[in-house]
């Protein structure tokens, strides 16, 4: 395989997997078909721009540059969720996430929320200590509890 080509798979590997670590990728490759080295897949990431972000549980792993403004917006809704949310409740495919009283910040995280572009998430409103965010269905309503919950442990 060409390196493009080599350089395009990549790609696709890292925007459709959670890759952690060179020896991950290499796996990943290999089971593509696709033969390499260590040291040419270090050359590749360096090439590609790929650099680290974090997971919610803070492992981190490789994101394309095309994913990096995704990134940082999410670890920005984290760390919004862990240093303000007080609770969640689920009711069908609804959220309600909790602030302390008369926080004024439900509106700002309802912001960062609508321009996620999470597939969960329909809209949201916001109040002054309480912010309603509405799912498509109640799976993407749970997806959407257990991201929050997550984020307020971290």
């Amino acid at each position: 395989m060409n390196r493009e080509k080599r350089l395009d798979l990549i790609k696709k590997i890292v925007d459709s997997q959670k890759i952690a670590t060179q020896g991950e990728l290499l796996t990943s490759l290999k089971n593509e078909g696709v033969d390499a080295t260590q040291a040419t897949i270090s050359r590749d990431i360096k090439v590609l721009g790929l650099f680290k972000s974090r997971k919610a549980d803070g492992t981190k792993y490789y994101v394309t540059p095309y994913k990096q403004k995704e990134a940082k917006k999410l670890n920005r809704i984290h760390e919004a969720i862990r240093d303000n949310v007080t609770g969640v409740e689920r009711i069908a495919w609804l959220n309600i996430v909790r602030m302390p009283l008369n926080s004024n910040y439900a509106n700002a995280l309802g912001s960062l929320f609508d321009t996620s572009n999470m597939p969960e998430i329909v809209g949201t409103l916001a109040g002054n200590d309480t912010l309603v965010i509405i799912s498509k269905s109640e799976d993407a309503a749970a997806k959407m509890q257990e991201f929050i919950l997550q984020s307020i442990k971290d």
